[in-house]
């Protein structure tokens, strides 16, 4: 018989777990939004609704100490704030950098799970 190996997670291990979830769940969100959005960019509800799962995975990321990952997050929540705010149509070049934002998400994220020291390529860029 082999030992039992407890999985017992500490509160701060269980906490940071619903983060993962939670975060992934956003960003799987995140991913199909913006795809709606490149359709249908006069969308304002979904611009709102892009913009709270921005805001939210900011403010998460931040709460569990993920800087870097904050940090993008809170430059892109910025652009979406903007278009909000003024009602403009989104410039194409920017819903490409929609799209492109969300994969340096991923990135970014695998990066701060993993505590790499690089990030992404394009995290600068988007």
């Amino acid at each position: 018989m082999e030992p039992y190996i407890g999985c017992a997670m500490t509160k701060q291990e269980q906490v940071k777990a619903i983060f993962i979830e939670e975060a992934g769940e956003i960003i799987e969100k995140l991913d199909v939004d913006i795809l709606r959005f490149e359709e249908n960019s006069a969308d304002f509800n979904l611009l709102n609704e892009i913009f709270r799962g921005v805001h939210t995975l900011k403010g998460n990321a931040n709460a569990f100490g993920f800087t870097r990952l904050g940090e993008f997050v809170h430059h892109f929540e910025d652009v979406l704030d903007h278009y909000r705010s003024t009602k403009e149509e989104v410039e194409i070049h920017h819903l490409e950098l929609f799209v492109g934002s969300v994969d340096v998400i991923k990135e970014v994220m695998n990066c701060e799970l993993d505590a790499l020291p690089h990030l992404p390529d394009d995290y600068a860029g988007c």
